[in-house]
């Protein structure tokens, strides 16, 4: 029988065998190839962390508020899956056997998906490659939605995958100043040769204080906040 990788319980993996479904005409079977999980929201379930990602949401402040709940465990681990197409069903118009495709899926050897639930990895593009479009999808949000222009100071606050992207992005994006902050040094490292103009590690200096010391009291036009730690 094939095999997922789940949580039976907080910080605790599993590989357990599962039964194959039936295929609906709809449907395409999938088997994996590479897997990858979410290395920073995907941890927060699999720590029983979640009480504030699941309350309740303020459309108006644009904040959560209160308390939510804990995960309810078994859970699936896992963001995204590349893999080949080894069954179709007779309405599936979008792929044939032998395809090779990826979605947001998660850690198991194979996958019974609705068509839609998939795209074909493009020629030419590693399997390790296209897993990284959901966090360049994520950072490349954060740009866009930032309006930074020609010119324009920014601060990155994280810089795991999402935070990298975002970097070279809003370089690319026309920022004229980059400062990142992250405790990690392996991390600041990466963003300096990503070309951060200032790095920080918060741990050791004040933030602000630098910011402000390196821009003539300025400070930035824009913040974008990656860490996902009401710490940082």
């Amino acid at each position: 029988m094939p095999r997922e990788l789940v949580a039976v319980a907080p910080r605790t993996p599993v590989l357990r065998e599962y039964e194959e479904q039936p295929l609906k005409s709809n449907e395409l079977r999938i088997k994996s190839i590479f897997s990858a999980p979410k290395h920073g929201t995907e941890l927060r379930p699999y720590r029983a962390d979640t009480k504030d990602q699941t309350s309740p949401f303020d459309g108006q402040k644009r904040i959560h508020i209160g308390e939510g709940g804990d995960p309810k465990f078994p859970i699936q681990l896992g963001n995204m899956a590349v893999g080949n197409v080894i069954e179709v069903g007779q309405e599936v118009a979008s792929s044939q056997i032998g395809d090779k495709v990826f979605g947001h899926l998660p850690i198991r050897e194979t996958h019974t998906v609705n068509q839609g639930r998939i795209k074909k990895v493009p020629k030419g593009m590693s399997s390790e490659a296209i897993v990284y479009s959901d966090p360049a999808g994520v950072a490349l949000c954060a740009i866009q939605g930032s309006q930074i222009c020609l010119g324009s100071s920014v601060i990155i606050f994280g810089l795991g995958a999402i935070g990298q992207m975002a970097l070279q992005l809003a370089r690319l994006q026309g920022a004229r100043w980059i400062a990142v902050s992250d405790p990690i040094p392996v991390r600041r490292k990466v963003a300096k040769n990503h070309g951060a103009d200032l790095v920080i590690d918060p741990t050791m200096d004040d933030v602000g204080f630098i910011v402000k010391d390196q821009t003539e009291n300025a400070g930035v036009d824009v913040s974008i906040e990656t860490s996902g730690s009401y710490a940082a």
